[in-house]
């Protein structure tokens, strides 16, 4: 019988310890696409607590479908003073009223903004060229017909 040194496999080598460059040690960004951002933005979405049935929503459009806002209705919490429904393509919109700079709107969910103001379920049934406001929350509602809505 012959004896021969034993060659080892590289996985029984001693792990050796790299250097770690601090430029690949940084937390690495969390979503790489459009996509995967979107998937991710669903995901939290369908983790909310508050579900609304289909049968118990009150407005024309999806729950889903993006309706326009100021970003102090959301971010600040102002609350919903004017709101107008287009009639070239049935969106609405959920204005504080505060402003009409173009930098200050911001997309939400249909859905988004009735968690945000449940009075606006009061409003629900305005009809596609029309408009509502309200001098402050828990005012009565008064609509009007818009000629460019």
């Amino acid at each position: 019988m012959f004896l021969t040194a034993r060659k080892y496999s590289s996985r029984f080598k001693p792990a050796i310890r790299r250097q770690t460059d601090p430029r690949w040690s940084r937390p690495r960004r969390r979503y790489t696409s459009l996509a995967a951002e979107r998937r991710a933005c669903a995901a939290a979405a369908a983790q909310r607590h508050y579900v609304i049935r289909a049968d118990d929503w009150p407005f024309d459009q999806a729950p889903n479908v993006a309706a326009i806002t100021t970003r102090q209705v959301p971010n600040e919490g102002l609350p919903v003073l004017r709101v107008t429904h287009y009639s070239d393509d049935h969106d609405w919109a959920f204005v504080c009223g505060n402003t009409d700079a173009t930098e200050d709107g911001r997309v939400i969910a249909m859905q988004e903004a009735l968690e945000l103001d449940p009075t606006l379920r009061s409003i629900a049934d305005l009809p596609p060229g029309w408009s509502a406001w309200r001098e402050q929350v828990g005012a009565p509602w008064h609509r009007s017909r818009e000629e460019q809505a």
